[in-house]
């Protein structure tokens, strides 16, 4: 039996309570195409094409896509339906990890997130799952330290520095890092030519 790819947009839950508000971008599901309703009890959904799965109760899910049956095309088509959230160089950056593209653009993501977020930037831009992005000259900022490639461009020192000496904030519903004073250092140190 095939599996069918879903790209499914949850309704957020948290402290034991489903809120009025549903997740930024939808996950991308598969289940088995054996003809019974998405809806169904206990029905099993999977993250992507490994083993595990969860059961969604669908009144607090919906399905966005539909992407058929063959996962490698389904993973590309989600990444470019849903690209990740990109602050264009020279516009105002939240204080937050991320990775900082050599053209200067910044895309936020939590602490945890950087692999999966490199996953999805290189799916949205050239088709294939890239999770060291490091190794194609990009940046790393994590809450307490850089991933750094071999060399660092005029852009992404400015984008480094407005990241570091922001006043915006991420709002997140959740408790969440802060960049610390040791990255703060190492970031001046960068800025200033000393690294």
């Amino acid at each position: 039996m095939r599996r069918r790819y879903l790209s499914i947009r949850l309704q957020d839950w948290f402290q034991g309570q489903w809120l009025d508000t549903w997740a930024e971008f939808p996950c991308l599901f598969s289940v088995l195409d054996d003809g019974e309703s998405l809806s169904e009890p206990k029905r099993k959904f999977y993250h992507g094409p490994g083993p595990s799965y969860q059961t969604l109760d669908m009144e607090h899910a919906k399905v966005e896509h539909d992407h058929g049956a063959d996962y490698d095309v389904a993973v590309i088509a989600h990444a470019r339906m849903w690209p990740p959230v990109k602050h264009p160089f020279g516009q105002d950056v939240p204080r937050c990890p991320g990775w900082i593209a050599p053209n200067g653009d910044f895309y936020p993501c939590r602490s945890w997130e950087h692999n999966g977020l490199a996953e999805h930037i290189s799916l949205a831009l050239w088709g294939k799952g890239i999770t060291r992005l490091e190794k194609l000259g990009w940046i790393a900022v994590r809450s307490d330290v850089l991933g750094l490639p071999e060399s660092i461009t005029e852009r992404q020192r400015t984008t480094l520095w407005a990241v570091w000496s922001s006043t915006q904030r991420v709002k997140l519903r959740f408790p969440e890092w802060q960049l610390s004073d040791t990255l703060g250092r190492q970031v001046s140190r960068i800025v200033q030519g000393v690294e």
